[in-house]
């Protein structure tokens, strides 16, 4: 079975949509800073672009440091070929350790990209 192909994953503090479906993304950032854990992060949007070589159906998960699924977003259907484009709104979304988590799109089971996000901790 083919696998979507990864666009692009980006994260940042929020996104709006024109008329014509043109997305502008506003404070992209790979980093999220925190003095004290865990780490609540009121808004954060993430940017998903894939390509499907035929009808498919993936998800993105956020896994933390240790391994472990922090949160699933909402399965990505494609009804035929072509790339597909959706924006995630995550509301206080809580990081309990600093480490890198990754966001993962998964397909069928099998991971076909992942993305770091790096949660550090502030002096």
């Amino acid at each position: 079975m083919p696998r979507p192909e990864l666009i692009a994953l980006l994260t940042c503090d929020a996104s709006a949509t024109d008329p014509h479906g043109k997305i502008t993304l506003y404070g992209l950032f790979d980093l999220v800073w925190g003095t004290s854990f865990p780490l609540r992060h009121s808004q954060l949007t993430v940017l998903l672009k894939c390509r499907f070589t035929e009808a498919g159906e993936a998800q993105v998960l956020l896994e933390r440091p240790d391994g472990e699924q922090l949160l699933a977003l909402a399965p990505i259907r494609a009804q035929a070929a072509g790339n597909v484009q959706l924006v995630f709104q995550l509301s206080n979304v809580e990081f309990p350790m600093p480490g890198v988590y990754h966001f993962r799109l998964v397909s069928g089971g099998v991971e076909v990209a992942r993305v770091p996000l790096e949660v550090r901790t502030r002096q």
